[in-house]
């Protein structure tokens, strides 16, 4: 399972970060280095606070592979990734607005 789990987790990540690259650089072709600079900002302005949906992942495999009660698992899951995805757009709405006024 360790094994299979690496292997779809390496693999649909090395595709992410390929097709993030061609589209990068389509981008960069056909509209130019300022383009490119504020996407790159963006990105890492929400990667700063993304580090929250990121969390619950691997705790929720652990618990589910444990043999618990699948339903709770998962409403617990959802409940958690509801709150914690609120949490991630309310920052990212006040980081933005407090960089752009402040």
């Amino acid at each position: 399972m360790i094994k299979q789990k690496f292997f779809l987790d390496f693999s649909s990540k090395t595709i992410h970060h390929i097709m993030q690259a061609f589209g990068g650089i389509v981008v960069a072709v056909f509209a130019g280095p300022n383009i490119v600079g504020t996407i790159a900002y963006g990105l890492a302005f929400v990667g700063v606070f993304n580090f929250l949906n990121g969390l619950l992942v691997p705790a929720h495999i652990k618990i589910i592979s444990e043999k618990n009660n699948e339903k709770d698992c998962n409403t617990t899951f959802v409940i958690l990734k509801i709150i914690f995805s609120t949490i991630f757009i309310f920052m990212s709405l006040t980081f933005y607005l407090f960089n752009k006024y402040y």
